[in-house]
């Protein structure tokens, strides 16, 4: 698994190779060879990511940290997963630039699914462009996430643990959410820190003891303060260190499938019922089959939990 430090060529390779297949077509260039190698891109890279979602990197990731002794801080390591995610998505949009006059002929459905598309990626243009991460300074925590970056100085932290996420977070107690900022654009959920390739255990473990030993903070940054966070952690009476989450149980996640699926269908049988009551243009229609998507995204992301909790040791 990288370690994030691809992320900008990553992205600008897509992007040039997108544009130049995008241009060819302007150009003259038949569009239904570019269309057909934007769709094998698409599922190349698709195919890729549910191989890394698999990988031990990503199953298991390590309990480590990266030493910036130019910045003086601590840093979680990141990937190309959201990069690559973002190529794909850009390329299977270019698709349908490429029908222009087909796609604006369509009802409010295709336009509609159109502007949800270009609308997604403004919801992780910084993940695309530096992945997802944590960065640990004598100031504070500056949690890198997919469309902003959260500020959380140490002042702002409650006297409570950090509780580490199975899903790859940890969410923080504030004792003063007016010291918490958010810079370069905006974040859902202040409390939560995003990380793709490091143990949330581990990081936890690490908020929580430069929390409660402020004195120790001038020396992150350098590689002999790391060794001595990590003796201090090994040394850290079990009440001390950062709990796992509660597992989430393989009938809780075949639940979850179940439900999600059996939701989808039936959204999708609605919208066909309105699609014949009030016609396939209609509003009522076209929000059934988005809603009907966007549950179908989830039963896939939970039938991937699902498989990861089967695949653990019991």
């Amino acid at each position: 698994m990288a370690a994030g430090r691809y992320n900008r060529q990553v992205l600008l390779g897509g992007v040039a190779l997108v544009a130049a297949v995008v241009l060819a077509v302007l150009f003259g260039v038949d569009r239904s060879r570019p269309a057909a190698g934007l769709g094998v891109l698409t599922g190349v890279i698709l195919v890729l990511l549910l191989s890394l979602f698999f990988s031990p990197t990503v199953r298991h990731p390590p309990a480590v940290l990266l030493v910036s002794e130019a910045d003086r801080s601590f840093g979680t390591h990141r990937t190309v997963v959201h990069t690559l995610a973002a190529v794909a998505h850009l390329a299977a949009f270019s698709i349908l630039l490429l029908y222009p006059a087909e796609l604006w002929a369509g009802g409010l459905r295709d336009k509609g699914a159109v502007l949800v598309a270009a609308g997604l990626f403004a919801c992780y243009p910084r993940a695309m462009w530096r992945g997802l991460g944590v960065v640990i300074n004598a100031d504070g925590i500056r949690a890198e996430k997919f469309a902003g970056v959260v500020i959380v100085p140490w002042e702002a932290l409650a006297a409570e643990p950090a509780e580490p996420e199975r899903g790859g977070g940890v969410v923080l107690t504030y004792d003063r959410p007016d010291l918490v900022r958010v810079v370069g654009g905006w974040s859902v959920n202040r409390r939560q820190l995003l990380v793709e390739a490091t143990d949330v255990q581990f990081l936890a473990a690490v908020v929580d003891h430069y929390r409660a030993n402020p004195e120790e903070r001038a020396g992150i940054g350098t590689p002999a303060e790391l060794d001595r966070l990590r003796v201090a952690l090994d040394q850290a009476p079990p009440g001390e260190k950062a709990a796992e989450g509660e597992p989430i149980g393989r009938g809780a996640a075949v639940a979850a499938v179940v439900f999600l699926l059996l939701t989808a269908v039936g959204t999708l049988a609605a919208g066909k019922w309105a699609e014949g009551r009030f016609g396939e243009d209609s509003l009522i229609a076209w929000l059934l089959g988005l809603i009907s998507v966007a549950l179908a995204f989830a039963a896939g992301g939970a039938i991937l939990t699902a498989v990861r909790e089967f695949r653990k040791p019991r």
